[in-house]
């Protein structure tokens, strides 16, 4: 593993060519104290509408009918080991400058959402690349 930056995720989805749709994804970082759900509500509060869990692309607000919290409002260990992304943009390769503008915000936003770490999901054959900026 190296140290990533911004330059390196967009080097990465250059190397795919024009048209060629993907997402960028950051783990969901649970504050101390909060649950799973209480944790979602502030991403969706932040305008945050979709994550990617148990292999598939859902709405917050859907997953959390799905998965309504238990009494004590803390979260279950089965929600604790599943790997959650929030869906920070959903992009295709495009070389234009707004493009490329917004690509590098949104890698911005996704190391910052991710407490450092972030994935580039390629679609639709989800091919994933895991960067870090904590190395």
């Amino acid at each position: 593993m190296k140290h990533h930056s911004v330059e390196d995720v967009i080097e990465k989805v250059m190397s795919y060519s024009e048209g060629t749709k993907f997402c960028i994804l950051a783990p969901l970082h649970i504050v101390e104290g909060r649950s799973v759900q209480n944790q979602l509500e502030m991403e969706m509060q932040e305008g945050y509408a979709r994550i990617y869990v148990d292999n598939d692309f859902i709405r917050i607000e859907d997953w959390l009918e799905q998965n309504p919290a238990d009494d004590n409002n803390k979260a279950t260990t089965k929600d604790k080991t599943k790997s959650i992304y929030l869906v920070i943009d959903r992009l295709s390769v495009d070389s234009s400058k707004d493009t490329l503008t917004r690509l590098t915000d949104s890698c911005e936003t996704a190391f910052y959402e991710g407490d450092g770490n972030m994935q580039l999901m390629i679609l639709p054959s989800k091919i994933t690349y895991d960067f870090s900026t904590r190395f």
